[in-house]
């Protein structure tokens, strides 16, 4: 994938570049699933995005060995068409 910030860390540490970088997270045991995640103090709380443009879900709930897993990765930047969508989700 283009445009990793590939170093592993915790979801907290994930969650904070990914908003300073205005990008999405996602693990690195589950890539195959071609989905991240975006962190946002929205309404829409934590989205889920496909890599391969599907329409963004709300909501991601995650599950006690995503919150522990220190395999996180920074998604590369959104592009323009996902963050209005995310926008929308509000």
């Amino acid at each position: 994938m283009r445009n990793e910030v590939r170093n592993h860390m915790t979801i907290q540490e994930a969650a904070r570049k990914a908003h300073e970088l205005g990008t999405g997270i996602y693990r690195a045991s589950e890539m195959e699933s071609r989905t991240y995640i975006v962190p946002t103090n929205t309404c829409a709380c934590c989205i889920v995005a496909g890599m391969q443009k599907e329409r963004p879900n709300a909501r991601w709930q995650p599950q006690l060995n995503d919150l522990l897993a220190d395999d996180w990765v920074v998604y590369g930047r959104l592009g323009d068409e996902l963050r209005q969508e995310v926008k929308n989700a509000d």
